[in-house]
């Protein structure tokens, strides 16, 4: 959940800075011509937030927008829209949306390194735990064998030494280790 919270908020904050420099980037930097998304007449939640603004603030504009988005390649007009959505005041809420997303994923992937270096913590305990269990069951089958009951005392030292190695196994196989040595996680 963790990388999935991360992967959402940090690509909506790559495609709100995407809109951003389709309206307002430097063609040298961005290596498309400037205005381009309005020349093509994207919908981006730039142009979406502008035409509300302009709306509620400057019909005239927003109508002039809605005109054209799309329909247009001259440079003058397109300068003029890109300055309607500049003075719509929406290119600064946009950047506040990316820096909270930016934020947000960032939280997201600590949380989830955290979790990764917990659960981590949680299998070299698992892993020590079992070789600590095979050390057991050697004392076990000694114990089994001077009991002279040797057939029974194989039998259930095999079947619990098989559990302990299962276990251990699928545990160091998450972990990334082998399961011949202790997992150090720091």
């Amino acid at each position: 959940a963790a990388f999935r919270g991360y992967g959402q908020d940090i690509g909506i904050a790559y495609q709100l800075r995407d809109d951003q420099l389709g309206v307002f980037g430097d063609p040298a930097v961005t290596g498309k011509p400037a205005g381009d998304d309005l020349r093509e007449g994207k919908r981006t939640e730039l142009l979406a937030l502008a035409l509300r603004r302009a709306d509620e603030s400057d019909p005239q504009a927003a109508a002039t927008l809605r005109k054209l988005i799309g329909h247009t390649s001259d440079p003058q007009e397109l300068s003029r829209l890109a300055q309607i959505i500049a003075d719509s005041g929406a290119p600064e809420e946009i950047e506040r949306r990316i820096d909270a997303l930016t934020r947000s994923g960032l939280q997201h992937l600590h949380a989830a390194l955290a979790h990764i270096q917990q659960a981590g913590r949680g299998v070299a305990v698992l892993l020590n735990c079992g070789e600590d269990a095979a050390q057991l069951l050697a004392q076990f089958e000694g114990t089994a064998r001077a009991a002279h009951a040797p057939e029974r005392g194989r039998r259930v030292v095999a079947h619990v030494r098989g559990q302990a190695h299962n276990v251990r196994g699928r545990h160091a196989a998450h972990a990334g280790v082998s399961t011949g040595h202790r997992a150090e996680v720091g």
